[in-house]
């Protein structure tokens, strides 16, 4: 059995997206472990700033699109060649041509479908879910970061010095329950 222990946690508010890159970058700098950010629209430069790994959304996007065309040309072939041959001008059955716009039309369709599926799952924003905690401002004008406190940082006194000119608008203090392995 784990033990539970309480992980201290440092939330940083700003309100500028200018702001909040460059306290990414500072903090990083400084080797605090940053555990989430919350920002009300996506922001160009953060992912670079966080050093996250490439998405996987436009493989999985890709993935569903050529699934989605497979799936109509196999159903088309299947149908026009096999299942009920007719002959239409003297066509050949299997004319690949013919079946170009329900290709394209079902490409996009399952492409479209699939990254939303995707990226509900990839989010944990599936049906039924809540969120665990609300930062105030963070779904509307401000951009929240969450800091682990380490021993060298366990405060906003300690915290300040570090985001000297970034201005945050806020640091609060949070407690939170965790695993300890």
């Amino acid at each position: 059995m784990r033990a539970r222990v309480a992980d201290h946690v440092l939330i940083v508010s700003f309100d500028d997206e200018q702001r909040l890159l460059t306290g990414v970058h500072r903090l990083r700098a400084a080797g605090l472990e940053l555990l989430d950010v919350h920002t009300p629209y996506a922001v160009h430069g953060l992912s670079d700033a966080l050093a996250l790994p490439p998405s996987r959304l436009p493989l999985a996007t890709f993935l569903f699109g050529a699934s989605g065309a497979f799936a109509i040309w196999w159903l088309q072939t299947w149908a026009s060649a096999t299942d009920w041959p007719l002959n239409i001008g003297g066509k050949p059955f299997d004319s690949l041509p013919a079946f170009f716009p329900a290709i394209f039309e079902m490409m996009v369709l399952w492409a479209g479908y699939g990254s939303v599926i995707t990226l509900f799952c990839l989010c944990g924003l599936g049906f039924g879910n809540r969120a665990r905690r609300h930062y105030e401002g963070a779904t509307s004008d401000r951009f929240v970061v969450l800091v682990k406190a380490t021993a060298t940082v366990r405060n906003e006194a300690e915290l300040r010095p570090l985001l000297d000119g970034c201005q945050p608008v806020a640091i609060d203090q949070e407690f939170r329950e965790g695993e300890d392995a």
